[in-house]
């Protein structure tokens, strides 16, 4: 049992390819949070950048050795995981609401974190779903909205066929750097 919990604990050091990845690191969002921690810490970005680079690389090399010996052993009991959780922090934050018009009046039906407005919180709230949201409210001209608003379209004419019209609403937000 001890065995086993090493080995699951020591397969979960994070890992992403993107920590490998040159041109990942060459992004804007990667560039400016570089420069962010650089003048933090009162040193050249450049420097920074060079030496979180050289860590990161020396980092993925020694957790490949560490965890050689528990790849089989992973494999075997499905206990693998890939972990990129904190590897590439959205800093837009977002959701959605959605309303219908009735006689005239709009109504709210969805707002997320409300337990008056959680018309099919239960498909909202699906970490799925979530993921997708997530995508939406950083980058509204992606064409996942437009399938997006087809579908929820699609579920109100459902379930409100005296509608007239109905309105999902993208609120974003920026999220301050880590």
């Amino acid at each position: 049992m001890l065995l086993h919990l090493f080995a699951i604990v020591l397969m979960s050091l994070p890992s992403s390819s993107k920590l490998g990845d040159r041109r990942h690191w060459q992004g804007p969002q990667q560039q400016e949070e570089m420069k962010r921690w650089a003048h933090r810490f009162g040193v050249d970005p450049q420097r920074f950048e060079s030496f979180l680079w050289d860590s990161a690389q020396t980092y993925l090399k020694v957790r490949k050795s560490v965890i050689r010996p528990f790849l089989k052993y992973a494999d075997y009991t499905g206990a693998r995981q890939g972990w990129t959780m904190f590897a590439d922090p959205r800093l837009q934050g977002g959701r959605i609401e959605v309303s219908v018009e009735l006689e005239g009046q709009w109504q709210l039906l969805f707002r997320p974190h409300s337990r008056r407005y959680d018309w099919n919180r239960w498909k909202f709230d699906h970490n799925r779903m979530r993921k997708v949201l997530g995508r939406v409210a950083s980058s509204p001209q992606d064409p996942v909205l437009a399938e997006l608003t087809r579908w929820i379209a699609r579920q109100v004419a459902a379930e409100f066929p005296n509608a007239t019209r109905a309105k999902i609403s993208v609120i974003a937000w920026k999220l301050q750097s880590p």
